[in-house]
């Protein structure tokens, strides 16, 4: 893997942090609001569907999990209809039966060979970003006034 496409996510996620950290110098309800919606953007890259970042994280942990991500996905449509979340279930199911039935190929298999102390490593950066997430967006929310 290159290494731009790998430090892409981080990378959004320091802008965040930084814009989080100059919130205390300009005004709280207009950065405040860009740092929570930067934060739930990331948060949402994070969800395990092939297509996005979380995808690819979690391709080390099993590929079965992109299963579950793509459930949540469609329960997540269900409950907050969107334009865009139709688009990527259909995406991220077509991925996923392309790579569920590749999987066990010769040309494939080192791709999904990691070890355990990799798999430890992925998991424990894939839960606690996004636990970061959720902290960051817990404290740059505002609540609404009406």
């Amino acid at each position: 893997m290159k290494r731009g496409r790998a430090c892409r996510p981080a990378a959004r996620k320091r802008r965040c942090g930084r814009c989080l950290g100059s919130r205390q110098l300009l005004p709280l309800a207009l950065l405040g609001r860009a740092c929570l919606r930067g934060f739930f953007l990331n948060l949402f890259n994070l969800i395990p569907v092939v297509p996005l970042d979380g995808g690819r994280a979690v391709a080390a942990l099993h590929p079965a999990i992109w299963l579950l991500g793509l459930i949540g996905l469609v329960v997540l449509t269900i409950l907050r209809p969107s334009p865009l979340l139709p688009v990527i279930i259909l995406i991220g199911g077509l991925e996923l039966w392309r790579r569920w039935k590749s999987r066990n190929l010769p040309a494939f298999a080192g791709y999904y060979r990691v070890t355990r102390w990799q798999r430890a490593a992925v998991a424990t950066a894939y839960l606690g970003l996004a636990a970061l997430l959720v902290v960051a967006m817990n404290a740059t929310h505002i609540p609404n006034s009406f």
